[in-house]
């Protein structure tokens, strides 16, 4: 990989967004464990807090590159996740289709995917805004990454909303 060395300068203007983004990601997961806390139905439940888990792992990341940048002025190779996106998806999937669900959401649950979904959207579309500014490589992965794994979320999102909506149709779909 080809770090960057970066001046003081230089370092300011490239870690300003890990800042904004490590911000995201600290009321992402807030948002999420308030939706989950509120929720009484199982599938939203297990869906908010398990995106909530995820918005750790982003902010661990971020956490990492920037103290690397902040610290030695040169970005660092991120490391990967043993699971890729589709994996997750997959997985998750597997995992809602395992709920044996009476009943469907409430409409504070249905809210709460929607405002989930538009959160996940417009941080997706921060990081597509970020990749353009950046020619350091390693940085640029970083991005990358975070935008497949919102782009994931957003999916994830989406196949539970219309779990909760219409749990047959889901069900017919996903067999």
């Amino acid at each position: 990989m080809n770090a960057k060395r970066y001046s003081a300068e230089g370092k300011e203007k490239i870690l300003e967004p890990f800042r904004i983004a490590l911000k995201i990601e600290h009321e992402g997961k807030k948002f999420l464990l308030e939706a989950a806390a509120k929720s009484e139905h199982p599938a939203a439940k297990r869906t908010f807090e398990y995106l909530a888990s995820q918005e750790d792992n982003h902010a661990d990341k971020i956490q990492k590159m920037y103290q690397a940048i902040s610290e030695t002025g040169e970005s660092i190779p991120m490391e990967e996740d043993s699971e890729s996106p589709q994996e997750k998806i997959i997985f998750f999937n597997k995992r809602l289709a395992e709920l044996k669900v009476d009943g469907s959401a409430s409409a504070g649950d249905i809210e709460a995917y929607k405002t989930a979904l538009e959160m996940e959207e417009d941080t997706e579309e921060f990081y597509r805004q970020k990749i353009k500014d950046t020619d350091d490589e390693n940085v640029r992965r970083i991005y990358e990454y975070f935008i497949n794994e919102e782009n994931a979320h957003t999916v994830m999102l989406r196949s539970c909303l219309d779990f909760m909506e219409d749990p047959a149709t889901w069900f017919k779909s996903h067999k």
